[in-house]
């Protein structure tokens, strides 16, 4: 969707309400990342486990199999089916708007 992502399975661990959150992620070498997160099913690509998905701004590092924290700082949207990816990703990059705002980036 041309938005790159931490992905992290939530499992049966408690979650917070479904939706999108302007969030902070933590890594081994980095804090305090800024990004974007959604937290749920996925409906719109049918996604079938709940999941966090956090795209951090303006960072081209690797973080796979690597253990990431995230800081939900300020819900922006409840999770929401859309009609196809197109109408997504430009929900997408408005979240991300959002969620720059909060952070003043």
């Amino acid at each position: 969707l041309g938005f790159p992502t931490v992905i992290i399975c939530l499992r049966d661990y408690q979650h917070p309400m479904y939706g999108v959150y302007a969030v902070r992620v933590q890594t081994k070498h980095k804090t305090d990342l800024p990004g974007v997160a959604n937290i749920g099913m996925r409906p719109t690509i049918g996604g079938k486990a709940a999941r966090c998905e956090a795209h951090i701004f303006d960072f081209t590092g690797d973080l796979y199999e690597q253990r990431v924290g995230v800081d939900l700082i300020k819900f922006i949207r409840p999770e929401k089916k859309f009609a196809g990816i197109e109408e997504l990703k430009t929900q997408i990059a408005q979240d991300s708007e959002t969620a720059r705002k909060i952070f003043s980036i």
